[in-house]
C-alpha cells in the first residue's frame, strides 16, 4: 500500500511541477509587446499621407500611438498622435493622414512609438519617400 501511495504522491507532484513551469511561460510571452508601420506611403491624390500601424503582445485601449516622421535631408519632424484601440489579437494605432505640405521632398524615415501603463515600444524605421 505504501509503494502505490508514494507512486500517486509523486505523480501529482510531477503533474504540478509542469503545469507550473509552463504557466510562467505562457504569461512572459504577451509582455513583450512590439509596435509595427505597416503603412507609410503617399496618397494616390498626391495630396495626404498616410501611415498606420498596430502593437503586438498587447490588447489594450488606454495606449498613446505616436507617428514620427522625420526627414533625412534637413531633419524636419512631423508627428501625430493617435488613441490606441484594442482589437481581438493586438492593439491597433489607426490610420493617420498629413496633408503633403507639411513635408519636403525627399526621404522622410517613419516611426511608430506607442506607451500605455502596460507597455513602451518603439518600432523599426521605415522609409518614405515623398515626391
Amino acid at each position: 500500500m505504501s509503494p502505490d501511495a508514494s507512486l500517486g504522491g509523486s505523480e501529482t507532484a510531477t503533474s504540478a511541477e509542469s503545469t507550473e513551469s509552463t504557466k510562467p511561460t505562457q504569461s512572459a510571452a504577451p509582455a513583450t509587446a512590439m509596435s509595427v508601420v505597416t503603412v507609410a506611403g503617399v496618397d494616390v491624390d498626391g495630396t495626404t499621407v498616410s501611415v498606420s500601424g498596430f502593437v503586438s503582445g498587447v490588447v489594450e485601449s488606454d495606449g498613446v500611438c505616436t507617428f514620427i516622421l522625420t526627414s533625412t535631408v534637413d531633419g524636419a519632424t512631423v508627428t501625430r498622435e493617435n488613441d490606441g484601440a484594442a482589437d481581438a489579437a493586438n492593439t491597433t494605432c489607426g490610420t493617420v493622414q498629413l496633408p503633403i505640405t507639411e513635408f519636403t521632398r525627399g526621404t522622410w524615415t517613419v516611426e511608430l512609438d506607442y506607451s500605455s501603463g502596460q507597455a513602451t515600444t518603439t518600432s523599426e524605421t521605415v522609409e518614405l519617400e515623398i515626391p
